[in-house]
C-alpha cells in the first residue's frame, strides 16, 4: 500500500493510505487520537445548533426546551487542514436542580480534555441589554442623525468598547467568565474561542441584513460595524480579564459573531478554530515511536495474550505502535513472550528494538541478549502523553512507601471484575506490598473519573492512558504537580520493581538527569 503524507502534522500521525482499489482512504483514528473542541456555554444558548452547523448534518438534538442536552455528545469528523477532530457539545453551566448539578459537573470533568474551547453566547440576549443602555446614553445623536446600528457577522481580537460597564457585563457573563476562569487555571495556555451566536435573532430595526452581503461584511467592507462591534469587543474584553486582574500573560480571546440557524459566520468560526489550535500547539505531532527507529530497522513486539487480553485483537497501545511502525517502514515481528526465543533465533541480525507488554518485563529480560535495547508500550505512552521526566522522578517515592500509605491506581479503561492477571488491581499491588514488606491502603478510579483531593495519596499509579487523550493526561499531571503528589504509570513502576527501569528507558535517549532518576 503507498502512502500519502500531507504537510500537516496531524495528518502524518494518521497517514492516508491508498489500497488495492486505488482509492486513497484515512484508517479509523480513536477518539483519544483526535483534537478535542468542546462547546461550553448557557442553556439554550445554541451550542446544540452550532455543532450541527460545523458538522453539516444532525448531529445533536435541538430544542427550545432548555436542558435538552444533558451528557456530553461527541461527533468527530474530518476538519481540514487540521485533519481528525472531536467536537463535544455540553449541558448548559447554569442547569438547575440536583441532576442538573450532576449534569455541570460532567461539563466540568470534559474541561481536562478540551484542546480548543468555544465558548458560546446568545449574542442577541447581550445586544438587547447593552444597545438599550447604549441607545439612551447617546438618544440625541439617534434622533439628530437618524442612525440606525447595522450587525453582521465577524470577528476579531478583544478591544475595548466605548460602553463597558463591568457591572453590567457581570451580571450577564459571570457564568461565563467563571467557566472561562476555571478552563484557563487548567490550561492557561489553551486557546478559547468566543462565540457570540444568535445574530439572527437581533431586532429586525437594528439588525439590516438584507443590506448585508453574503460574506458578512457591511457595505463599506467591515467586518463589524461600529455599534455591535464595541459591544462585542467589550464584552469580549470582559471575558479576557478573567476576574483575574492582567490579562497579559494570557493567550488573547478570538471571537465570532455567527447565526448556527442561518450559517453567517460558520465558515469563519472554523478558520479560528484551524488557527487557534495550529498556533495552541494541538496540531503538534508527538512522536510514539518513530523516532526510535529507522525505516528497514526490525523491531520485535511482545504481545502476552492472557485472560485479560480482548477476544480476536491487539490492546490499543498495541495497534497503535504497531501501526506506527509499519507507517514508518520498518519490518516488525509480533509475538508471545513464550515465542520471543524462536523469534530471536529466526533474524540474521539482533532486532533494533524490543517492546514488550510492562507486565512481561521479567520473563522477556531473562530472553533477550543485554546487549538489545529493550522498552515497554507504557514506557512509550508515558512519553507520548504524559511527561516522562515527571513519572520517572515519582520512582523516588517509591522507595519511601511504608505498609499502611495510601495508594492511587486511576486507569482510564473500564474492566470487568479483576482477575488474577489484572495488572492495576492484583499484579502491581503484590509486587509493590512485597517490596515495602506489608499491606499498602489502595483506591483506584476508572475510565475519565479522577480525585479532587489528592494529597492523601502517597502516591499515584496511573495506566499507559491509551484511551485519554493527550490533554486529558496532561491536565490530570498537572493537578499532581500543583498537590505536590508523585506520580508513576505501569511502564515504570514494573520495570523498577523488576530492577530494568535504567535499560527499558535506555532506548529513550533522555537527558542524563533523567537517566540517574531511573538509576542509570
Amino acid at each position: 500500500m503507498k502512502e500519502i503524507f500531507t504537510s500537516n502534522p496531524a495528518d502524518r500521525t494518521h497517514p492516508t493510505v491508498t489500497g488495492v482499489d486505488g482509492v486513497p482512504r484515512r484508517p479509523a483514528v480513536p477518539r483519544s487520537e483526535r483534537i478535542h473542541i468542546g462547546l461550553l456555554g448557557r442553556r439554550n444558548a445554541g451550542k446544540s445548533s452550532l455543532l450541527n452547523a460545523l458538522a453539516g448534518q444532525e448531529a445533536a438534538v435541538v430544542s427550545a426546551t432548555p436542558g435538552t442536552t444533558t451528557d456530553p455528545v461527541f461527533k468527530a469528523m474530518e476538519l481540514q487542514p487540521l485533519g481528525p477532530v472531536v467536537f463535544v457539545d455540553t449541558a448548559g453551566l447554569d442547569d438547575e436542580g440536583e441532576v442538573g448539578t450532576l449534569r455541570v459537573e460532567r461539563t466540568r470533568k470534559v474541561l481536562r480534555r478540551l484542546d480548543v474551547a468555544l465558548l458560546v453566547i446568545d449574542a442577541a440576549a447581550l445586544s438587547r441589554k447593552a444597545l438599550t443602555r447604549q441607545t439612551a446614553a447617546r438618544a440625541p445623536e439617534t434622533q439628530e442623525t437618524g442612525a440606525r446600528p447595522v450587525a453582521a457577522a465577524g470577528g476579531g481580537q478583544p478591544g475595548n468598547g466605548d460602553n463597558y460597564e463591568g457591572d453590567d457585563y457581570e451580571q450577564f457573563l459571570g457564568e461565563e467568565r467563571a467557566i472561562l476562569t476555571e478552563f484557563r487555571r487548567r490550561h492557561p495556555n489553551a486557546p478559547v474561542v468566543v462565540v457570540w451566536n444568535k445574530i439572527d435573532r437581533l431586532e429586525p430595526e437594528r439588525l439590516a441584513l438584507e443590506a448585508v452581503a453574503g460574506n458578512g461584511r457591511d457595505g463599506k467592507g467591515n467586518l463589524l460595524p461600529p455599534e455591535f462591534a464595541q459591544i462585542l469587543a467589550a464584552a469580549t474584553a470582559f471575558l479576557q480579564d478573567g476576574g483575574q486582574g492582567s490579562s497579559s500573560s494570557r493567550s488573547p480571546l478570538r471571537y465570532v459573531a455567527v447565526s448556527a440557524r442561518t450559517g453567517q459566520g460558520i465558515d469563519q468560526l472554523k478558520q479560528l478554530i484551524i488557527a487557534a489550535a495550529q498556533e495552541g500547539g494541538s496540531a503538534e505531532s508527538v512522536p510514539l515511536v518513530e523516532d526510535l527507529v529507522a525505516p528497514g530497522d526490525t523491531v520485535i513486539l511482545v504481545t502476552p495474550i492472557d485472560s485479560e487480553a480482548p477476544a480476536g485483537r491487539l490492546i490499543l497501545p498495541q495497534q497503535q505502535v504497531l501501526r506506527a511502525l509499519l507507517d514508518h517502514g520498518v519490518v516488525t515481528l509480533v509475538v508471545r513472550e513464550t515465542e520471543l526465543a524462536a523469534a530471536l533465533n529466526c533474524l540474521c541480525h539482533p532486532p533494533s528494538l524490543v517492546i514488550t507488554d510492562s507486565q512481561a518485563f521479567a520473563q522477556v529480560a531473562q530472553v533477550l541478549p543485554a546487549d538489545v535495547p529493550l522498552t515497554s508500550f507504557s514506557i512509550l505512552f508515558a512519553r507520548y502523553k504524559g511527561d516522562l521526566e515527571q513519572l520517572l522522578a515519582g520512582v523516588e517515592a517509591v522507595a519511601r512507601l511504608k505498609p499502611g500509605d495510601r495508594v492511587l491506581v486511576a486507569e482510564a479503561c473500564t474492566h470487568s471484575p479483576p482477575t488474577e492477571v489484572d495488572i492495576g488491581r492484583v499484579k502491581i499491588p503484590r509486587l509493590l506490598e512485597a517490596r515495602v514488606g506489608g499491606k499498602l491502603e489502595w483506591t483506584w478510579f476508572t475510565g475519565y473519573d479522577f480525585p479532587a483531593e489528592l494529597q492523601p495519596y502517597c502516591l499515584v499509579i496511573h495506566c499507559g492512558g491509551c484511551m485519554l487523550n493527550r490533554r486529558e493526561m496532561q491536565s490530570r499531571l498537572q493537578l499532581l504537580r500543583q498537590a505536590g503528589v508523585p506520580v508513576v504509570n505501569y511502564g515504570v513502576i514494573l520495570a523498577y520493581l523488576t530492577g530494568i527501569l535504567p535499560r527499558a528507558v535506555q532506548p529513550l535517549r533522555l537527558p542524563r538527569s533523567s537517566q540517574r532518576r531511573a538509576g542509570g
